[in-house]
């Protein structure tokens, strides 16, 4: 037992280890060409140019069967439902699916290392971490409908991002007394010229200005009269500054383009994604002990929700909340409807309102059939006590659809119950 305790030591050192020193590269033409550095820079240089440019590209930073098991894990279609051409997917909970993401976390490259404690201060944690697939479009899109999608996709990262005039807030720019925040683009399939990959504007950050409103007149143009196109290769690293300017691109080519976002914060900042209190135990015991302190798993963070000691994956659980809430409450989720439907162009006075109150109805109308659905059985079986008839089943309804007792009706709903967790869970 000892030999097998040293080995399982030695085998988390192996996996906390860094990677070999990747090449940096960061791109200073329009075009998006890079060119490699003769001998690694410092990590005063780097710094200094990350924030020049907005970004730096680390070229052969995982290693590329990392990058086969990553990319495997996230096709698994037991956590995600699949997007429909030339959506953008996101692959929630992909510490859950494979322990390469965590190992991804603790073999992260010098360099970024050397970067974030420089600018955040030395335990930094990442408050985000989750795939990002472009699924192809399937066909070739003229220019307004690039450019429409461009629109959507422009934006900048949290927190300061999503405290603007668009989401509600009232920011318009960094204060000074506040740090800038880095963001990682782990890079799992080829970042093309016309696979969706990033674009950046470069030196968007600097003055501390806020992307306030996409749809503003003039922001959009602003950025594409600027922006660059961030090229790589599986197992290349983007690194950039979460306030810069930036968006996916438009995946007009033959595959789908495959990414593992990070936010790196300081670790006094509000996570984006509560890691912390929702993965399970058994998932943040297999982790190195440096993802987990990357991650913010450190000893003081006792306090846990009850559900994250459960061995069980997390989104069952929580695709059950979420359709119990959705059944009771209503839910819209984090999307302002009303909102949205007034900054679409052109609309005619009077129509967002009237737009707004039709997609109210659907909504509701969809939630009253799902708890009619859900209880069906039960007022089946009601139809047996109470001798009443049907038109869906002609005699006695009840005995009819087989519900001639309470507990096989309950049954019933309980199946349907599942059946609707199985199905909120896939689109978590």
């Amino acid at each position: 037992s000892a030999l097998l305790g040293a080995v399982c030591c030695l085998h988390r050192l192996e996996l906390a280890r860094p990677s070999s020193a990747p090449t940096v590269e960061v791109c200073a033409s329009p075009s998006g060409e890079c060119s490699a550095d003769a001998k690694p820079p410092g990590v005063d240089e780097l710094t200094a140019r990350l924030f020049n440019r907005s970004y730096l590209v680390f070229r052969g930073a995982v290693p590329q069967d990392k990058v086969a098991r990553a990319v495997h894990a996230m096709e698994r279609p037991r956590w995600s439902l699949g997007a429909s051409p030339g959506g953008a997917q996101r692959v929630m909970e992909v510490l859950e699916l494979d322990p390469v993401f965590a190992e991804m976390i603790a073999e992260l490259p010098e360099g970024i290392v050397k970067i974030a404690d420089k600018v955040l201060a030395e335990y930094w944690q990442l408050g985000s971490l989750h795939g990002h697939v472009i699924h192809p479009e399937g066909r070739a899109l003229n220019q307004t409908e690039r450019e429409n999608k461009g629109r959507m996709a422009l934006h900048s990262d949290f927190p300061y991002g999503h405290a603007t005039q668009e989401f509600g807030g009232s920011l318009t720019s960094v204060p000074e007394q506040f740090p800038y925040t880095l963001q990682l683009i782990w890079i799992l399939s080829p970042f093309t010229a016309t696979s969706g990959s990033t674009l950046i504007y470069p030196g968007s950050h600097v003055n501390r200005e806020l992307l306030r409103d996409r749809f503003e007149p003039g922001f959009y143009e602003k950025f594409v009269a600027n922006a660059v196109q961030v090229l790589g290769e599986p197992g290349d690293i983007i690194l950039y500054v979460g306030q810069a300017w930036h968006l996916w691109g438009v995946n007009e080519a033959s595959h789908k383009r495959v990414a593992v976002l990070g936010q790196v914060l300081p670790f006094f900042f509000k996570h984006m994604e509560s890691h912390v209190t929702k993965t399970p135990e058994y998932v943040v015991r297999r982790m190195p002990p440096l993802a987990r302190q990357r991650l913010g798993f450190a000893k003081e963070a006792w306090f846990k929700h009850p559900k994250r000691l459960l061995p069980l994956p997390r989104s069952q659980l929580e695709g059950a909340e979420c359709l119990l809430d959705m059944l009771v409450v209503g839910y819209e989720g984090p999307m302002d409807l009303e909102g949205i439907i007034k900054k679409i162009p052109g609309l005619p006075e009077g129509v967002p309102e009237l737009l707004v109150l039709v997609a109210s109805i659907f909504f509701q109308t969809n939630r009253l059939l799902a708890v009619i659905f859900l209880f069906g059985p039960l007022v089946l079986w009601s139809c047996v006590r109470c001798g009443c008839r049907c038109c869906c089943c002609r005699f006695t309804c009840g005995k009819r659809c087989g519900l001639e007792s309470l507990r096989t009706a309950l049954c019933h709903v309980l199946l349907i119950f599942l059946g609707m967790v199985f199905g909120v869970t896939l689109l978590l």
